[in-house]
């Protein structure tokens, strides 16, 4: 598929990508892309391939007197890192959340990799990374539960430890009809 070009608030986006998104943009098959309805202000841009670093455009004013900005991106061929997430008795987990944080980043234009599940075997592709260094991050969905290594881009066998985890599921019910209770003052 083609790119994915997103705007955020400029202070946001150097803390984490997922947060204060105003407006995202598909680029068509030419890599052109025009996204309308951005407030004006100070900006940071990134544009995603698969298999591409991420491109970021970091503290761009955009001006109320301009009218159209242009805004454009030259990918690198990006990097991958590779692995498995397991518990602590080496079973895999499936259905885990991986991402890669930059060890070391210049806090403008850093990019956290958004989360890639785990397959059924607990392996991992974090895909299009720029060259360096990387917290590997994997967390169970709905929990607290969460392991990390260390990586370089490049690295095929990075295997993430993550602690057990319990659940806990029953039902509620009132002490006359065994039925689940409704607010008695609604």
């Amino acid at each position: 598929g083609g790119a994915k070009v997103t705007v955020r608030g400029a202070r946001e986006a150097s803390i984490d990508t997922r947060r204060t998104v105003e407006r995202t943009a598909a680029a068509a098959a030419d890599g052109s892309y025009r996204m309308t309805g951005v407030p004006s202000g100070l900006k940071t841009f990134d544009a995603v391939v698969r298999g591409y670093a991420t491109g970021v455009r970091a503290n761009l004013t955009l001006s109320p007197n301009q009218p159209e900005h242009m805004v454009d991106f030259v990918l690198k061929t990006g990097g991958a890192i590779r692995g498995k997430v397991v518990d602590e008795d080496k079973r895999p987990m499936s259905g885990v959340d991986v991402m890669a944080t930059p060890i070391l980043y210049n806090q403008a234009s850093a990019v956290f990799r958004s989360a890639t599940p785990t397959d059924s075997d607990g392996v991992f592709a974090l895909e299009g990374l720029d060259a360096g260094s990387f917290v590997i991050t994997a967390m169970v969905p709905g929990t607290s539960a969460m392991g990390r290594a260390n990586a370089a881009t490049g690295a095929e066998d990075v295997i993430v430890i993550l602690p057990s985890v319990s659940i806990a599921r029953g039902r509620v019910v009132d002490d006359g009809a065994g039925l689940p209770p409704h607010d008695q003052l609604a």
